[in-house]
């Protein structure tokens, strides 16, 4: 009888979760063989052939493994053992948090991860990779007003990648104040087909304010949307307008886009994206006196939803007007479309160099104001007409001859 020799050892694999996975051996010697595999040196039941297969490898599955050939002469235990590492994707267990901090005091984003080592992290802000963060923590030094935005990390390793919620850091300071939420003033935000309700981190918000609608400019602190109950609603929380101060009036407006068109409003303008532009209102800015006033509030920003059409769209058309010569004349017209806006008035198809707003006043009007006026309204992707529309001057009567006295004979 011939004892049972090993030509061949199981070898090691690694194998990613949910995959299959096999060994096997090869053994001589006086038949029958019988074969016993074993995961760190307990009987598998059941598994008495030369092969050993997993249908779909679990966390549970790893370990080392051995098989025992045996005949009548004797047995032998394959050596060294076969190791079977089982590489898991990673996973979050405790997402990166909001912060608010006023300016100038440290802030540190940090999230806890599980998966197969090694496991690799990239941070990003509003989108971007930050260069040099691969680290579980996030240290952003001493906060300034650039800091504000939302942070994410992607965490990676053999078996895939996850990606973290964002984290939205507010940084608070000086200048005037305001509420950056569209939950308050009930001014959900929907994608193209103006019913979808923009949700999670797949769109960012940002507010932009100037003195006018053509100073506008963005206020650092993008923030993505709500999820669930809070879908069409970004995660907001007070902004500080530092070249504002508090209690001056500011214009402002927010801008939407998607996520996976760049890091800016501007980036996904450029990339021919859909953006969402709300309607510019004024507010007066909180943080005056001691205790400060309330931050403002977004006062009448109505629901608004992604479009592709930037250039000016015109809401509120010009109207026909009948004033009395010496009374006030007032047009108007109202346009939608990306800031900076230009308004060219005409009438009767001559150019009004005088008037370049969104209105046009005069305070006595006089005959030779009457006319058809148009105003045509432009930005950097288009232009619309507004009008015609037909301004009438009364004149009131005047008497160019009184009547004259005179003595007149009786009968004539």
């Amino acid at each position: 009888l011939i004892p049972p020799a090993i030509t061949q050892n199981p070898v090691s694999r690694s194998v990613l979760i949910g995959a299959p996975a096999s060994f096997s051996v090869a053994a001589t010697g006086t038949a029958p063989l019988a074969y016993q595999w074993r995961r760190n040196a307990v009987d598998l039941p059941g598994e008495t052939t030369a092969t050993l297969d997993i249908s779909s490898v679990q966390p549970d599955d790893a370990g080392d493994y051995t098989v025992r050939v045996s005949n009548a002469a004797g047995s032998i235990t394959s050596s060294p053992a076969a190791v079977l590492t089982v590489i898991v994707p990673p996973s979050i267990i405790t997402q990166p948090a909001d912060v608010t901090v006023a300016a100038g005091n440290p802030v540190q984003l940090s999230v806890v991860a599980d998966g197969t080592p090694t496991l690799a992290y990239q941070w990003e802000f509003n989108g971007d990779p930050i260069p040099g963060a691969t680290a579980s923590n996030l240290n952003l030094g001493n906060a300034t007003a650039a800091a504000a935005g939302s942070y994410r990390v992607r965490i990676s390793n053999a078996a895939g990648s996850v990606l973290s919620r964002f984290a939205v850091v507010n940084v608070t300071g000086s200048g005037g104040s305001i509420s950056f939420s569209n939950a308050g003033v009930r001014a959900p935000v929907t994608d193209e087909d103006t019913t979808t309700l923009l949700t999670g981190d797949n769109y960012l918000a940002q507010l932009y304010a100037g003195t006018s609608p053509a100073t506008l400019q963005p206020v650092p602190g993008i923030v993505p949307f709500g999820t669930g109950g809070a879908a069409g609603f970004w995660r907001g929380g007070t902004r500080t307008i530092a070249a504002l101060p508090p209690g001056s009036t500011a214009t402002l407006q927010v801008r939407v886009w998607e996520t996976s068109a760049g890091s800016t409003f501007e980036e996904a303008i450029a990339a021919g994206r859909p953006v969402g532009l709300s309607r510019i209102i004024t507010a007066t800015l909180g943080g005056v006196g001691v205790p400060p006033s309330l931050p403002a509030s977004l006062t009448g920003i109505l629901p608004f939803s992604l479009t592709r059409q930037i250039a000016p769209q015109i809401t509120a058309n010009l109207t026909p007007v009948t004033v009395i010569a010496g009374q006030p004349l007032h047009l108007e017209v109202e346009a939608f479309g990306l800031e900076p806006l230009s308004y060219e008035w005409r009438r009767a198809g001559a150019v009004l160099p005088a008037f370049t707003l969104a209105s046009l006043d005069l305070p006595t009007a006089q005959s030779s104001d009457a006319g058809s006026y148009t105003v045509t309204i432009r930005n950097a992707f288009g232009e619309a007409v507004g009008g015609p529309a037909l301004v009438t001057v009364l004149i009131p009567p005047a008497i160019t001859q009184n009547p004259v006295s005179r003595s007149v004979l009786i009968g004539a």
